[in-house]
């Protein structure tokens, strides 16, 4: 009954999106992008005698968890074919033309059919899921074939789904598993009392992916030179509420602090709010800035209190230019990267809503995150991190927390070499 519930829900869910699709372009992409997707993995496998190892990531920031283990893997193992499927066109559309997989495609919506023809195209040696991608038929089929398949940076909580008393059925897919690379000791507890054993605690690929993007720099001459004028937050991956709670600071206009602003999403509603709360304050345009010589560009931010980074694909390299981060999202469905700043020494400002993500747990916990609600937690806050002591502090264990924790690829490979 229960595995007919969840087709029955699976069928509802594809077409819901499917019926959306006229008016979101994100459910047009993810119902267009499976559209005859057999022949198209046909297509792009064809003639392939290769082992082929499958990488399951849901989105874009899945695939930044697993990116390492994906260069790894495609260093370890040249000779094999790579496969990385994406269930969100949002990854799909930024990723599809990575180096890093032979072949990327979407991944079919989770029905025992389309499991069955999707590894009948593929006959993968291997497959690795990253964090929570558990679909029970891909699960089902591939133990049914005795495939191994593996969760990497998997995280588990006892109020999950999976060990509520009505969810034996799927729980029982758990424990065929090949094996579990969770990133903290509490999911490893979790799943050893439901029975599951075959868990490795590695922590967080992350770690090892912004130590890797640490020292990869990027130079950005304007923004070195906005960065030299006083101290730099980098307020990134911000929403609309982040944004008002920025505008309405004071701190906007504190000469310690200048802030570069980069949005979670590039929408030209979102940047003309940050430019009309901004305006007194002074308000720059990363890409007008690159149309001027540079005389004009340095008058430009000799001016300016905020600038903000209307392109996308740069945040993880700018925050080398901060003195402290904030991070967007707190205020909604929970924030977005924290390592990424820590990695460069930066103490943390997020919104309330962080409680699901450990590391930032961690880093409050630590002293080198700052959770603020209002304009005056926030204004309080950067007041007492504008003293040097406390800000060296802070920045010091936040640096420390990223190389304490870096490492989890090489657990991760150890383990599957000896399988593989």
């Amino acid at each position: 009954m229960m595995r007919f519930l969840y087709g029955f829900g699976i069928r509802c869910m594809a077409g819901g999106i499917a019926l959306a699709r006229f008016w979101n372009e994100k459910a047009r992409l993810w119902t267009e992008g499976r559209r005859h997707w057999a022949g198209r993995l046909r297509a792009a496998l064809a003639g392939n005698t290769a082992d082929v190892l499958w990488f399951h990531v849901a989105s874009l920031g899945e695939f930044e968890q697993g990116r390492e283990l994906l260069a790894a893997c495609r260093s370890r193992y040249p000779e094999k074919k790579l496969l990385l499927t994406f269930f969100s066109p949002s990854g799909y559309e930024m990723c599809k033309n990575t180096p890093l997989a032979d072949v990327v495609a979407y991944l079919p919506a989770d029905l025992s059919k389309n499991a069955r023809l999707f590894l009948d195209i593929v006959r993968p040696k291997a497959a690795v899921f990253v964090k929570y991608e558990y679909w029970y038929n891909f699960m089902r089929a591939m133990a049914g074939r005795r495939i191994p398949f593996y969760f990497i940076a998997a995280r588990f909580r006892p109020s999950d789904y999976f060990f509520r008393w009505y969810a034996g059925w799927f729980r029982r897919q758990l424990r065929r598993v090949t094996a579990f690379f969770v990133q903290d000791e509490a999911s490893r507890d979790c799943l050893y009392a439901n029975g599951i054993q075959q868990v490795y605690v590695a922590g967080d690929t992350r770690c090892d992916r912004v130590v890797r993007l640490k020292s990869e720099a990027v130079e950005y001459p304007p923004i070195a030179y906005f960065a030299a004028k006083s101290r730099l937050i980098v307020a990134g991956s911000v929403w609309d509420e982040d944004i008002d709670l920025i505008g309405n600071s004071q701190t906007a206009a504190m000469g310690d602090y200048r802030w570069l602003v980069v949005p979670h999403e590039i929408k030209e509603s979102r940047l003309q709010h940050i430019e009309a709360l901004a305006r007194l304050e002074g308000c720059v345009l990363y890409s007008a800035l690159k149309r001027m010589p540079e005389a004009e560009w340095r008058a430009a931010l000799d001016k300016a209190r905020i600038l903000v980074i209307d392109e996308v694909g740069h945040l993880s390299k700018l925050y080398r230019y901060g003195h402290i981060a904030y991070i967007g999202g707190g205020f909604g469905k929970g924030i977005h990267n924290t390592l990424e700043p820590a990695v460069y020494g930066l103490p943390v400002l997020f919104g309330p809503r962080y409680e699901r993500f450990s590391e930032a747990v961690d880093l409050v916990r630590a002293g080198a995150a700052f959770p603020v609600r209002t304009v005056a937690e926030l204004n309080a806050c950067l007041q007492r991190l504008s003293d040097e002591a406390a800000w060296r502090k802070a920045a010091e264990i936040a640096a420390r927390y990223v190389q304490d924790h870096a490492g989890a690829v090489e657990t991760i490979m150890r383990e599957l070499v000896k399988q593989w």
